[in-house]
């Protein structure tokens, strides 16, 4: 299982794949056995977009992770896209277990090199890039992995008024683990906890479903008010996302845990919202 201790620092300060900002309480879920729990509670942290430090190399890369399938006996699969920050991202498969006290990440990338990590006691995965090929072919070098905030913050200021319309747009897919656990369970960070919420209370929260989670960006899909943001933002894959909105401004566009960065920020739009009231 997951080693809760320090699988749950600073997002930003740490070489973390699927790291979240702060720790939750345990969930229940009515329906859920605690392997299940465990597997939903892992695709939720590792869903997402990560940056790909690699020493002695002065370009970063990104690994996008569209959604995590368990396996048998503790081991899962994760659906990813990887290559060069700022290029075309191509698919690769992520082999994953979480076993004992560590959870390890290892994938071929799409140059036929091999990525090994796992993540330690100082709540960082890291690991080695195996290179088989190219110029560096025959060669190892050290490799850390860290969240990227870049990929979910579009707006570093936001203002709330008292007409201000605050909304928070979830967009779900039928075959998405994650999506069915925030969906299902109950306790700290769940829908059911955020719609019975104070903070609920001042915003619109509205809900796209999708077939997949590899494709969540058809127009028809959406609702027309909505058109806009499919063309505005990368939403064409990933889930669960959530894009919070102060009226047309969108402030944040997360996929993965909805603790990490879009809890906080609805609570803090709610009491700026709350203040503008009078």
């Amino acid at each position: 299982m997951v080693n809760r201790r320090h699988f749950g620092q600073g997002a930003l300060a740490l070489a973390v794949l699927g790291g979240c900002a702060g720790e939750e309480p345990p969930r229940l879920a009515a329906t859920a056995t605690p392997r299940a729990l465990r597997d939903a509670d892992i695709a939720t942290r590792l869903t997402g977009h990560w940056i790909v430090f690699i020493d002695e190399t002065a370009r970063t890369r990104q690994l996008e992770i569209l959604a995590v399938e368990p396996k048998e006996a503790g081991r899962f699969t994760a659906i990813a896209r990887y290559g060069f920050t700022g290029e075309k991202l191509s698919p690769v498969e992520v082999a994953g277990s979480d076993l004992g006290q560590h959870v390890t990440l290892d994938f071929t990338t799409p140059n036929r090199n091999r990525v090994v990590t796992r993540l330690g006691d100082d709540g960082r995965f890291a690991g080695e890039i195996r290179y088989f090929t190219g110029a560096s072919a025959g060669t190892t070098r050290l490799l850390a992995i860290r969240e990227s905030a870049a990929e979910h913050l579009l707006a570093d200021k936001y203002v709330v008024a008292r007409e201000s319309k605050l909304s928070l747009v979830y967009v779900s897919a039928s075959n998405c683990g994650p999506c069915g656990a925030w969906e299902r369970d109950i306790g700290p960070g769940t829908k059911q906890a955020f719609l019975a919420s104070r903070a609920a209370r001042a915003f619109q929260f509205r809900q796209i479903n999708h077939p997949t989670y590899m494709n969540t960006g058809e127009a028809r899909r959406w609702p027309e008010d909505l058109h806009w943001m499919v063309k505005a933002t990368n939403v064409a894959s990933g889930t669960p996302r959530y894009v919070v909105l102060v009226d047309r401004k969108i402030v944040l566009n997360s996929q993965g845990r909805f603790s990490t960065r879009v809890e906080p920020l609805t609570q803090d739009l709610a009491a700026r919202w709350e203040r503008a009231q009078g």
